[in-house]
């Protein structure tokens, strides 16, 4: 394994921590502690691609041991204790032992928290069937869903809608695909259209 130069390991750290969301300065800060410096280092070098790291390596609300914490600190395990019975670091008692969340020996040792996934928003997936529709009109109502898709800003949530003709049936479908909220609008507007289709 080839081992990355220091100044390697300062560009490579240094973007990892930017596209964490951290500031130079803050950046300067985290970074200016030696013993600081060489934990953020280990999770920058070690799991480099975009500060991902292997689900079973870690996880917030995981348990570390007090020679773990000193391996990842790389400081004596009696260091460790000091700073849990001077209230510096929190750890549980787990029988003689202690035991240390993970996210608190993070914390701990300045590495910042990694950033939250937002959750995915729901989907909804509608189909409105239409009854007796003419192919001009068929090919009107085509035109008109396109539309109003193409009409939404580009930066929303995708949304989808197809517009299904059936000649022998005489019979038309629209499926929308989409957030609840983009296809709600929608299927409003699809109900202002029916609307003024009646006589």
């Amino acid at each position: 394994m080839v081992k990355d130069s220091p100044e390697d390991v300062d560009v490579l750290l240094t973007a990892e921590l930017r596209r964490r969301g951290l500031s130079d300065a803050e950046i300067k800060a985290a970074t200016r502690k030696r013993k600081r410096r060489k934990a953020l280092e280990f999770a920058a070098v070690t799991y480099p691609v975009h500060g991902l790291r292997p689900s079973s390596a870690r996880t917030p609300d995981e348990l570390c041991t007090v020679e773990f914490a000193a391996g990842q600190l790389k400081l004596h395990p009696k260091t460790i204790l000091r700073f849990i019975k001077e209230n510096r670091l929190r750890a549980t008692r787990v029988g003689k032992s202690y035991r240390i969340l993970r996210s608190d020996l993070d914390a701990f040792s300045g590495v910042p928290a990694p950033a939250e996934t937002p959750a995915e928003e729901a989907w909804v997936t509608s189909i409105v069937d239409v009854p007796g529709v003419a192919p001009d009109l068929a090919r009107r109502w085509a035109t008109t869903v396109t539309g109003a898709l193409d009409a939404r800003p580009r930066d929303g949530q995708p949304l989808r809608a197809e517009v299904i003709y059936e000649t022998e049936r005489a019979h038309l479908k629209i499926v929308v695909v989409g957030s609840v909220g983009d296809t709600a609008g929608l299927m409003a507007l699809i109900k202002v259209w029916l609307e003024q289709l009646r006589p």
